[in-house]
């Protein structure tokens, strides 16, 4: 009677590896990567020799080595991956790779291409404040390939890439978006695809401006203007809301030109004028969110 050799049956703890994927040490979450670089590591499985890493790019219809590791190589780094969709698993094994029985669960990680840079971004309309004193501004854009959404910033300064400039939104589902409850003043825009809330972003679209206006100011008299003879007179006139620096008044002499342009504090609602030689003086007045920001006379 013919004995055949027993054949060597590797066995090793079956506990959960627990992938973990990263990138600069970052949790990935097996959700997105836009550089193709990333760290994927696992828990040591006791009594292992070696690691086997395998990956599938097909939903895990097929697999393919990636690495071979030994117990003391726990992490497998990823450069330069090209757009796809990786699922990865681990093996722990022994001496060889035909003696592996402890699998991890498989873990997804997409790599996605960055975000084509924004095209066409607009202002398409500044509304004025009303009756509370607050405006909007619309924006809109085109649509850039690869983005999920977009980020929309507001300037401090009338520059890009400012420190402290606001993510006023982030838009998911559309090209447009409406700033609200605006108090009047100049506000300067831009925006930027990204490929997840997080980030992995296109570069920075142009600075777009909007001026929300406050309304013009109301009930508009002169007190002691009819037949002076003195040449001093006021101007009077009711605030609207939503006004932050103050009035322009400028004057027509004789029906001439627009000019003799004088200024008002935002808190004011008169102005007193004297020494004006005899003449027809005609005024106008416009209030002002900020130096540019002035509603129509």
């Amino acid at each position: 009677r013919k004995w055949r050799k027993k054949e060597k049956i590797f066995v090793l703890n079956t506990e959960e590896l627990g992938l973990i994927l990263t990138n600069n040490n970052q949790p990935i979450n097996g959700l997105y990567n836009i550089s193709g670089d990333y760290t994927l590591s696992w828990n040591a499985s006791s009594g292992a020799v070696n690691y086997l890493v395998n990956v599938s790019t097909n939903g895990g219809a097929s697999w393919a080595v990636a690495a071979s590791m030994t117990s003391a190589q726990r992490s497998y780094v990823a450069v330069d991956k090209p757009p796809a969709t990786y699922d990865y698993r681990v093996f722990a094994c022994g001496a060889s790779i035909f003696e592996c029985n402890a699998t991890s669960a498989a873990l997804s990680l997409t790599v996605k291409p960055y975000p084509a840079d924004i095209a066409n971004f607009r202002v398409t309309s500044a509304n004025a404040a009303g009756a509370n004193g607050k405006g909007s501004v619309v924006l809109a854009w085109n649509a850039s390939s690869n983005a999920d959404g977009y980020q929309i910033y507001v300037s401090t300064d009338a520059a890009i890439g400012n420190a402290d400039d606001a993510i006023v939104a982030y838009v998911q589902g559309a090209t447009t978006y409406t700033h609200s409850n605006l108090d009047p003043k100049s506000y300067f825009y831009y925006a930027r695809a990204c490929a997840s809330l997080l980030g992995a972003c296109s570069n920075n679209s142009a600075l777009q401006t909007a001026l929300v206006v406050p309304q013009t100011p109301t009930n508009t008299t002169v007190e002691g203007g009819a037949d002076n003879i003195t040449g001093a007179f006021k101007l009077k006139w009711t605030r609207p809301p939503g006004v932050g620096a103050g009035y322009y008044i400028s004057a027509s002499v004789n029906g001439g030109a627009w000019g003799n342009l004088q200024t008002a504090t935002a808190t004011a609602t008169e102005l007193a004028i004297s020494g004006k030689s005899p003449g027809t003086y005609v005024y106008r007045i416009q209030a002002c969110g900020d130096l540019f920001a002035c509603s129509p006379y």
